[in-house]
């Protein structure tokens, strides 16, 4: 059954090692899904906003979240990001590819941040990153009381056209 389904699909894998191209998209990309253990040894997805700064994933949560405190501190995580882009008509691939892909993937341990300095400075950058208000006029932050950070040990990208 592999062998009809490699016949019928095609795929071509390539892996993207400029830096400034993944960190471009780390930080225009909105979205990303964070796995990462809990207390009782499961492991848990979680679809997210972030920030990217200095190599590293920031992620917020409000002063009623339960989960920041379920969460295995000083433990691997891994944090990913899928971009899908329009397939075009590529002359040198033997087939018609019908999608495009880039990821991202960051393995890393991930911690609490707790100086509240820190805190602010990250909130800031945060709201510029996702608020159209002036951050000036955001007196309510409370959404963003508590981060955690991932801090990045690998970060793997890759491009892929498939058709």
């Amino acid at each position: 059954m592999n062998f009809f389904w490699e016949e019928l699909m095609k795929r071509i894998t390539n892996q993207i090692r400029d830096l400034q191209l993944i960190e471009d998209e780390l930080r225009k990309t909105s979205v990303g899904v964070l796995a990462l253990h809990l207390d009782d040894e499961k492991t848990f997805q979680l679809p997210t906003t972030f920030l990217y700064r200095d190599k590293n994933v920031y992620i917020f949560f409000n002063d009623e979240t339960e989960f920041y405190e379920l969460i295995k501190y000083n433990s691997s995580a891994s944090f990913t990001i899928i971009k899908e882009e329009k397939a075009k008509k590529i002359r040198s691939l033997d087939f018609i590819p019908s999608y495009r892909m880039f990821s991202i993937t960051i393995n890393g341990l991930v911690r609490k941040v707790e100086e509240e300095k820190t805190i602010q400075n990250l909130q800031t950058d945060y709201l510029s990153k996702y608020c159209k208000k002036s951050d000036s006029t955001i007196e309510d932050r409370s959404a963003l009381s508590k981060a955690i950070i991932m801090d990045s040990d690998e970060i793997h990208a890759q491009e892929e056209i498939g058709g």
